[in-house]
């Protein structure tokens, strides 16, 4: 079941701030790190909007101002997490740099955003409760689409890089868009295992680095790997 504003059309859009609006973009990113956080915790069905107003220590008015619905908060968690790991991964995508060592440094900012957006990414990850969520209005589904095509732009930058190493001998020759799945899945398998309370030391930005290195190793053609590029 959804929960929608009281006495709302449950086809309203989200409240929308302009981008001159700092304080209302504020606000609205307060409410989406306490979703995420909740998300993550108690997954999509058990949590509520007095759940998500909790965390902010507000009211649940203050949520249904800029939200009609649980759903709408929960695709605008789903669409922050892309943006911000887009942000952080596609500069990258276009360097100087030879192709595995760009897919690399790639893999890194990933993992990165991965660990320092531990809520967003692990929300963005978790693709049941995504599967589970009722499409309640042409609208929501409009935005299901928009995360859709911005997923597989996303796994596309991935996709030329690789197809430029494997242009270039240094990668095995394989379907550049099949190779982004067990390369991106590498990574991704942080957000299963990887517990940010926990402190053992360890720098967060050995993880990321050490798996990369190993994801890329495994696309290396025989002469390459005997070369030693990447190490």
């Amino acid at each position: 079941m959804h929960e929608d504003a009281p006495g709302t059309d449950t086809h309203a859009h989200a409240a929308t701030p302009s981008a001159a609006d700092g304080r209302g973009i504020a606000s609205r990113n307060r409410i989406l790190d306490a979703a995420a956080e909740a998300f993550m915790e108690r997954g999509y069905s058990a949590t509520s909007i007095v759940d998500i107003a909790d965390r902010l220590g507000a009211t649940k008015g203050s949520v249904y101002h800029w939200y009609r619905s649980k759903a709408q908060i929960y695709l605008d968690v789903h669409m922050r997490a892309i943006e911000i790991i887009i942000d952080a991964v596609s500069p990258l995508a276009d360097g100087p740099e030879p192709p595995d060592e760009r897919l690399r440094r790639m893999l890194e900012a990933h993992g990165d955003t991965l660990i320092h957006k531990f809520a967003y990414q692990r929300v963005a990850l978790q693709t049941t409760d995504m599967r589970t969520l009722e499409p309640q209005s042409i609208a929501l589904q409009e935005v299901r689409r928009e995360l859709v095509a911005r997923r597989d732009h996303y796994e596309q930058l991935f996709a030329d890089v690789i197809a430029e190493g494997i242009a270039a001998g240094v990668f095995r020759p394989l379907a550049p868009r099949f190779a982004t799945k067990p390369v991106l899945g590498a990574m991704n398998w942080i957000t299963r295992w990887y517990d940010p309370e926990k402190e053992d030391g360890r720098d967060p930005q050995e993880t990321p680095r050490e798996i990369a290195a190993f994801a890329v190793r495994g696309l290396y053609t025989a002469e390459a790997a005997a070369r030693g590029d990447g190490a």
